[in-house]
């Protein structure tokens, strides 16, 4: 399964709670505690939701794409349903369609410069032997290949412009 990943931020910057945020995914638990009215008292929270193209294929794979989201809201159960009107707006661009929210997080702080926004732990096998298949060059990062004049072609394997042709064809 190949996804594209994107991040936007949608709502006014405000104020946060400054209890601990506890990572919630919305399959396993609901959040009631911790709900405070937009504005001053309300929390910023990302929002991870998943669009899922046609099935291609015996094997049903299909082309996906992850959307991580800000919102505002007074809640985790809020911050899904601003996500999921989001993600309504969005299939009216898209191929893909809303296949769920796979996880939401509550921030630390309001999002502002040096705020950390995401993270996770995670064991790898001799890191620092594999740095160099790790982590790429600088000049190498997805971000900083997409602010140059290279066309897209050019950063996408044989596979991947086949497959999103096909996509955009759809």
């Amino acid at each position: 399964m190949r996804c594209f990943a994107r991040l936007e931020v949608v709502a006014d910057l405000g104020g946060y709670d400054d209890d601990p945020p506890p990572d919630v995914n919305v399959r396993d638990r609901r959040v009631v505690s911790g709900t405070a009215t937009e504005g001053e008292g309300s929390v910023w929270y990302v929002v991870h939701l998943l669009f899922a193209g046609e099935p291609e294929g015996e094997d049903k794979r299909a082309l996906c794409e992850s959307c991580q989201v800000l919102f505002q809201a007074e809640s985790a159960l809020a911050a899904c349903d601003r996500g999921e009107a989001w993600a309504r707006e969005h299939e009216r661009e898209s191929q893909s369609k809303l296949l769920g929210i796979e996880w939401v997080h509550r921030l630390d702080q309001a999002p502002a410069d040096g705020v950390e926004v995401g993270g996770r732990f995670q064991d790898i096998d001799d890191p620092w032997g594999r740095r160099d298949q790790l982590i790429p060059p600088r000049e190498e990062l997805k971000a900083v290949l997409w602010e140059t004049d290279t066309p897209i072609g050019e950063m996408m394997s044989d596979e991947q412009l086949e497959r999103l042709s096909r996509y955009l064809d759809a």
